[in-house]
Formats: structure tokens, sequence, C-alpha cells
């Protein structure tokens, strides 16, 4: 019977023995794991504000490319009106130099009528000094005659005086033409003028036209990438609000570990003591 005991108490010796060794263990191990957790649960944190961080930002940017992209879409309807009234400049510049050219045309050709009115003016002259010398002969014959071409010398002289009015008309009528020839010039230099300011208005409207269409077609192009980059921003700040959550679920977890990790600690220091008593309660058994 004595000698059953003693087993038993070397037995319950032996098994506190390795209790206060498994204890010790499992302190260490869970001090650890604590220690561990606690610093996970800090990465985690910073992790965390990081990806918010992150999340806020790409948000921002995605905010920021949508309102490039719409107003990048204001700008391309701007340059679209732009085009249009250009468009529709380069009609009215055509037409008006249509006119012009036309204008010019008439002016042109009136200049050759009054060219031809000089010449036809240049006959009646040389009728008139024509009429003025047969008429001077006329009255001289007439004078020869005596009484017999007395009335003819009468004729002769009322001829000579319209053959006179004649070439001073005629004369007016020249400097008149003249002047009306030095307008014609005048004008048709002016329209002259005009057409070419309007060929070159025409080629710049028309430079303004094509470079209103490139800048359209480039802003939408420019509209077009801010839309995909806010779409995929927007892609991202959904994967970063997820991976967010997901971090946040981690660290909860990280939490209630490390609440684990606190308690098993405690426990197992516990347990060391109370390993420890029981060897201690051992030790007063004489074996």
């Amino acid at each position: 019977m004595q000698q059953s005991l003693r087993k038993t108490i070397r037995s319950i010796y032996a098994s506190a023995d390795e209790l206060t060794h498994a204890s010790e263990d499992m302190k260490v191990l869970s001090e650890q794991s604590s220690t561990g957790s606690h610093r996970q649960n800090q990465e985690l944190e910073q992790a965390a504000s990081a990806v918010t961080q992150m999340t806020s930002a790409v948000e921002e940017v995605a905010r920021n490319a949508l309102l490039a992209s719409q107003a990048s879409g204001t700008a391309s309807n701007s340059s679209r009106q732009g085009r249009d009234m250009v468009v529709a400049t380069v009609g009215a510049i055509q037409q008006m130099t249509e006119e012009v050219q036309k204008t010019s045309t008439q002016i042109g050709e009136l200049a050759r009528k009054s060219q031809d009115i000089g010449k036809v003016l240049e006959v009646i002259r040389s009728i008139a000094e024509q009429t003025n010398l047969l008429a001077l002969n006329a009255a001289i014959e007439a004078a020869r005659a005596g009484d017999a071409g007395r009335g003819f010398a009468v004729v002769a002289d009322e001829v000579r005086g319209l053959a006179h009015r004649t070439q001073q008309s005629t004369l007016e009528i020249e400097e008149m033409v003249a002047g009306i020839r030095t307008d014609i010039q005048d004008a048709v230099l002016l329209m002259n003028g005009c057409t070419h300011k309007a060929d070159r208005s025409l080629d710049v409207a028309r430079a303004a036209g094509e470079a209103l269409d490139e800048i359209t077609q480039a802003v939408e192009l420019i509209s077009e990438g801010n839309r995909v980059i806010a779409g995929a921003m927007q892609q991202q700040a959904a994967v970063a609000r997820e991976v967010d959550s997901n971090l946040l679920n981690i660290r909860d977890f990280s939490v209630q570990a490390q609440d684990v990790a606190v308690k098993t600690f405690t426990t197992t220091r516990q347990l060391n003591q109370l390993a420890g008593n029981l060897r201690e309660m051992m030790k007063s058994f004489v074996i």
C-alpha cells in the first residue's frame, strides 16, 4: 500500500513537473502570439489607413477625370459651334467674292464702253472739223458769188456755228468721259483690292475652319480618354473599398486573436502557478 502511494506521488510529481514545463512553453508561445497579434494589428491598422487614403485619392482622381470629361464635352460643343460659324462665314465670304467679281466685270465692261464712247467722240469731232472747213469754203464761194450767194452764205455761217458748238460739246463730253474713265479705273483698282482681300479672308476662314475641326477631334479624343480614365478610377476605387473592407475584417479577427492570446497567456500563467504550487505540495510528501 505504501509503495503504491509512493508510486502515485512520484507520478503526480512528474506530471506536475511536466505541466510546469508545458505551461512555461505555453506562456512563452502565448506571449509571442500576443506580441505578434498586436504587431499584426498595428500593421493592419496602417494598411487599412493607407488603403483608405488611396481610396480617397482614387475617388478624387475619378471625380476630376469626370469633371475634365464634362469640360471637354463642353469645349467640344463650343468648337463645333465655332466651326459651324466659320462655315457660315466662309459661305458669306464666297458669296461676297462672287458679287465683287461680278461687279468688277461690270465695271470693266463699263470701262470698255467708255473707250468706245471716246472713239465715237473722236469721229464726231473729226466730222465737226470737216464740216467747219466745208462751211468755211462754202462761205468763201458764196462771197465770190455776190448777191446770188448771199443766202447760201447765211446757211454756211449757221453750219459753221453748229460745227463749232459741236466741237465745244465734244470737248466737254470728252472731258466728262475722261473723268468717268478715271473713276472707273479707280473703281477697278478698288474692286481688285477688295477681291484680293476677300480671297485672303476666305483663305483665313478656311484655315480657321480646318483648325477648329482638328481642335474638335482632339477635344473629343481627350473627352473620351477622360471618360475611360474616370471609369477605370471608379472601378479601382470600388476594388480599393473592397480591399479596405477586407483589411478591416482581418483587423477585427486580429484583435480577437490578440484577445484570445492575452487570455491564453493569462490562463497559462495561472496554470504555471498552479503547477508550481502542486510541485511544492508534492515536495512536502516524503517518498
